[in-house]
């Protein structure tokens, strides 16, 4: 099996136990972990301080125009009543009475010269106004943008988390390639309510050991691991390199993701096919789904979709799906993974195979296909899941939504919702503010109902908002 590489062999674990209970017998490989996870846990103070400061877009002008009143521009006449004018009496010769006719109308000329001169003045003083003003509202507008803008390449994949820490702040984060091929995030912050965008791997830094050669255009995945009750999250990404190996980003501190020393990260075990997409989640159904911590899902090169789930302690165990998907899904079929609660013990895959898809796994039933959602999408449609009620959700009353991009079409977004795990699907077109996704954008969410999407060059929010069952545009995210 070439998805399996280093370290590789047969076994079993209680993430995989399932498969005793399938007719079908899967492939399995197990990558062991010479060491556990590591057991070093950063509290958030300690991560705060240690983060590298993010670039956040405000407004530095320090020196703003000035305005002037013009008594303050222009020289005045000042009299003490003292020292008047006088006036003197001369008497003036004229050799010819021409002379005396020239004089007399060299005087309004000279005055209308004068006019002339003090109006081009005053213009050429407005002018200097005008411009001085317009330069410093340029000059404090540009500083709001960095000098370096980052663009966005169009192709990127998009991941998203959301949690909250142990001092209340809510935060989500939104994963995207730029047009360099760099891996950037962007955090929104609920104490300040504002976006700021980083690279994963900061400017000017030097390639660490073992860093991989991240491919233009890689599929992301991302989840968190952790709680707030632990008060430590652990903040994992995992990307294609050139080759369409699978490499892992892990870290406590998700402002210092870019290392790939920590024991138990993915650094290329697997291979994917070469349109294969990532999905990922984080061990949000518990124990119920196996004792693996972290979870990757990809198709590989045969078309067949694969798990690899890790245990720390014992380290990754991957298997083929053993369900029967017909038809079978698309080659680079779109991967989303949604799960409920750890009480609750139920995941679920979607994929495309024409329509969208879903396979529910547990540790008691293994893997069953529910089957399709209806309706149709094309085969390069971008799928996203989210469940609108996370918090309060059971398998009666998740309020499960499935998203599909149309790059069929000129855009704009095919929505599913309201299908309970024993219920049929709602589906049709998303409502008018999602009309302004792009055909070929990819599409992401995360546990706080949100969605993100690209509109042409711009990657950008939308909620779910339960008060009137819809999807509102919260507007666009900053990315540099």
């Amino acid at each position: 099996m070439n998805e399996a590489e280093d370290k590789s062999e047969q076994g079993t674990m209680s993430f995989g136990q399932q498969r005793q209970a399938s007719s079908t017998q899967p492939t399995v490989a197990v990558i062991a972990d010479d060491e556990s996870w590591s057991e070093d846990k950063i509290s958030f103070n300690e991560t705060n301080s240690e983060s590298t400061p993010l670039r956040t877009l405000t407004a530095d002008c320090p020196n703003p125009p000035e305005f002037y009143n013009a008594s303050e521009i222009y020289p005045e006449v000042v009299r003490d009543g003292t020292a008047l004018p006088e006036v003197i009496a001369r008497k003036h010769s004229y050799s010819s009475k021409e002379n005396l006719q020239t004089l007399s109308a060299d005087n309004p000329t000279r005055q209308k010269r004068n006019r002339l001169r003090f109006w081009i003045l005053v213009g050429l003083l407005a002018v200097v106004i005008i411009a001085t003003v317009i330069g410093g509202v340029v000059g404090c507008t540009l500083r709001e943008k960095p000098s370096t803008k980052t663009k966005i390449l169009n192709t990127t994949a998009l991941a998203s988390v959301s949690y909250k820490r142990a001092d209340g702040v809510s935060q989500y984060r939104v994963y995207f390639q730029a047009e360099s091929g760099a891996l950037w995030q962007t955090v929104w912050d609920s104490a300040t309510e504002k976006w700021a965008a980083s690279p994963l791997k900061e400017r000017g830094v030097a390639d660490v050991a073992g860093e991989p050669e991240v491919k233009r255009g890689t599929p992301l995945a991302a989840h968190v691991y952790g709680s707030v009750e632990s008060e430590e999250y652990e903040y994992h990404l995992f990307f294609l390199d050139v080759s369409n190996k699978i490499w892992e980003l892990v870290s406590t501190n998700p402002e210092r993701m870019w290392d790939f020393s920590p024991k138990g990260a993915l650094k290329g075990n697997y291979t994917a096919a070469a349109s294969s997409n990532l999905a990922s989640y984080g061990r949000q159904c518990g124990q119920e789904c196996g004792n693996a911590t972290s979870v990757v899902v990809w198709q590989s090169s045969d078309s067949e979709i694969w798990l690899a789930g890790y245990e720390p302690g014992y380290g990754w165990v991957s298997f083929s799906m053993n369900a029967t998907v017909e038809p079978p899904p698309v080659q680079g079929t779109a991967i989303a993974v949604v799960s409920l609660g750890a009480s609750e013990g139920v995941m679920s895959v979607y994929v495309n195979n024409g329509s969208p898809t879903r396979l529910r796994f547990n540790i008691t039933d293994g893997w069953t296909v529910d089957g399709s959602l209806g309706g149709s999408i094309a085969p390069d449609a971008a799928l996203a899941g989210l469940i609108t009620n996370y918090d309060d959700a059971n398998t009666e009353t998740a309020d499960v939504k499935v998203l599909a991009t149309r790059p069929e079409s000129s855009g704009g977004i095919l929505l599913w919702q309201d299908g309970k795990l024993d219920t049929s699907w709602l589906n049709g077109n998303a409502d008018p503010p999602l009309f302004s996704v792009s055909n070929f954008s990819a599409i992401t969410s995360n546990q706080a109902g949100r969605v993100y999407a690209l509109e042409e060059t711009q990657i950008t929010e939308w909620r779910w908002k339960s008060s009137n069952g819809s999807f509102v545009r919260v507007g666009y995210v900053i990315t540099n």
